[in-house]
């Protein structure tokens, strides 16, 4: 693919979660959510509506003004959950998205995921060092030293 479809198809298919949660920190929550679908050409007014729900979803409608610096880590990974779930894409990319948290937050996010994936459809593929993130998914493959080790699904008991 060329690259400007390349960039297109991460815009409209994919959302993307990382360990930091690379938040804007000039941007209040409400303006580091929209950010991507401002940059497809959205306006914050036709929005709202998706805004107040992944606001409500991940617990943010009281802090949608606080700058990310007024946030705890595990408030600015949710925001970077809504940043990521707001267009409704295909697939949910987290690479070690609870890696920086405190356990509490981590279980906190996993519930988030489970959330997202059983109301919006979103699937979710993610990247963790933690069996304990890893028992939040549906299917899990074990990869050691670039190989597959194992793979587990619900039908396997999991």
């Amino acid at each position: 693919m060329k690259e400007k479809k390349l960039s297109r198809l991460r815009l409209d298919k994919i959302g993307f979660v990382f360990q930091f949660y690379n938040l804007v920190q000039n941007l209040n929550v409400e303006d580091n959510i929209l950010l991507p679908l401002m940059v497809r050409g959205k306006k914050k007014l036709e929005l709202s509506g998706d805004l107040e729900e992944i606001l409500h979803i991940t617990g943010l409608t009281e802090k949608r003004k606080a700058m990310p610096a007024e946030l705890s880590g595990g408030q600015q990974q949710r925001v970077a959950v809504a940043r990521a779930v707001l267009g409704n894409p295909e697939l949910l990319l987290a690479d070690e998205a609870t890696g920086n948290l405190d356990t509490v937050s981590g279980t906190e996010i996993m519930s988030l995921f489970q959330r997202i994936n059983r109301e919006k459809g979103i699937t979710i593929l993610q990247v963790t060092h933690s069996p304990s993130c890893a028992a939040c998914g549906n299917r899990v493959v074990n990869i050691e030293n670039g190989r597959i080790v194992g793979i587990q699904d619900e039908s396997s008991n999991l």
